[in-house]
């Protein structure tokens, strides 16, 4: 099975059990909602803001409805190299995951299921070191959100806590 198949089917597993209607996002009507995490009291979502010529300008945003905490890149106008995007190989399964970069930070938004578990959180790290893995209690990745997405390829890489 190649990347982009494991990839359709492994968003389609995690939406088709979401209720989009029920997950909050930080995204405004005009934008379309590539991912989105409820981690509690706090919201973490990708939205696609527009595009300029091929590129997709996105944002991760982090908070509560109404009280944005973070946002990356600030000001999402052209291109950035705050955003990358990855995808995961594992044995029944497979992930994506959406990496922005701000300064020494790293927040990367993943998804991924193999044999027996399946997971969709958020990661952040300080100096390459991991500081919180925030795990979903409700989320929506929707079918083509990641795979339909012109950023640059991650060459860092990533695992799944």
């Amino acid at each position: 099975m190649n990347k982009k198949s494991a990839f359709f089917m492994l968003a389609f597993a995690l939406s088709s059990g979401a209720q989009a209607g029920n997950i909050k996002h930080l995204c405004t009507p005009a934008e379309k909602v590539i991912f989105t995490c409820e981690t509690g009291k706090k919201v973490a979502s990708v939205c696609m803001v527009g595009k300029q010529g091929l590129h997709s300008l996105i944002q991760y945003r982090f908070g509560q409805i109404g009280h944005m905490k973070i946002s990356i890149p600030e000001n999402p106008a052209g291109p950035s190299n705050a955003v990358s995007y990855g995808t995961l190989s594992y044995s029944g399964g497979g992930g994506a995951y959406l990496r922005f970069s701000r300064g020494n930070y790293r927040y990367t938004a993943y998804t991924g299921m193999g044999k027996g578990w399946d997971k969709t959180g958020i990661t952040v790290e300080r100096d390459n070191k991991l500081l919180a893995n925030l795990l979903c209690k409700k989320s929506d990745v929707p079918n083509d959100s990641f795979s339909r997405l012109n950023v640059p390829k991650d060459n860092i890489g990533f695992e799944i806590p």
